[in-house]
């Protein structure tokens, strides 16, 4: 009898499992509400925590932030995605490499595509509110990157000027900006721009929207600048009243405000 019981018992967890083989798998983590700042290298943002370190000039930094998943792969040549939140404390002491490039000696290819990343410099101190400067490099966009220049770096101009400092790479040359018949077959219609570059800018000014509150930055005071070729690249959200027409939807994406 007591034989009987435990098979019974046996089947009847079986059919219940059966229907609830959901339970063991792990579900897909959801962005999480950024932290509020509070002076600390640990900061959480919405796709987890990161953990930078004291920079020069009394300055935390922040290196190395993915803003967008890597674009290699079927990712190579589309519109750059948001990154999937990790779990843990993600160690942000390095600069990522450059965005693929030729060699400014000449001497072949360098860089590489895993380069959709950001650098953030402030202040150490518990102000809140603080403006936000974006430094979008330069290079005719097939060269250079955010960190390859010491004067580049924003440890200086954060501490003087008490504001939160952004640098940002993005996609360069033929990974950034090409149009071709095959690589118009998505149903994205920024997929088939073939202005990757471009939505690599967009997309981190989407990404420092959402996340530099919790470095102590202000949303709703972002500054963008640039030289050279990154000038190029910005002037479709700038101020001008003729190119509010022709651009004003993805510089809204971004939060750009006129």
């Amino acid at each position: 009898m007591t034989k009987t019981i435990y098979i019974f018992i046996f089947i009847l967890l079986l059919v219940i499992l059966s229907g609830c083989e959901n339970l063991f798998v792990k579900p897909a983590p959801s962005k999480f509400i950024p932290s509020a700042w509070d002076n600390r290298a640990v900061v959480l943002t919405s796709y987890g925590f990161i953990r930078g370190t004291r920079g020069e000039a009394g300055t935390w930094v922040w290196k190395g932030v993915p803003y967008a998943r890597p674009p290699v792969g079927e990712l190579r040549w589309k519109a750059p995605e948001d990154m999937q939140p990790w779990s843990g404390t993600r160690n942000t002491f390095e600069f990522c490499a450059p965005c693929t490039q030729i060699d400014l000696a000449f001497n072949g290819v360098s860089g590489k595509e895993d380069c959709l990343y950001l650098n953030i410099w402030r202040p150490q101190t518990p102000e809140t509110g603080l403006p936000v400067y974006v430094w979008i490099h330069g290079g005719r966009n097939v060269l250079l990157s955010s960190s390859m220049f010491r004067s580049y770096y924003g440890h200086a101009l954060a501490a003087q000027s008490t504001m939160v400092f952004v640098s940002v790479n993005y996609r360069l040359g033929a990974f950034g900006w090409l149009s071709h018949p095959a690589l118009r077959e998505n149903e994205s219609p920024e997929d088939d721009s073939g202005n990757y570059g471009t939505l690599d800018i967009i997309h981190a000014l989407q990404w420092i929207r959402e996340n530099i509150s919790a470095f102590g930055g202000d949303p709703e005071n972002v500054l963008i600048a640039s030289g050279a070729g990154g000038g190029r690249n910005i002037l479709p959200c700038s101020f001008l009243p003729w190119q509010k027409v022709f651009f004003q939807k993805p510089c809204a994406r971004a939060g750009v405000r006129y």
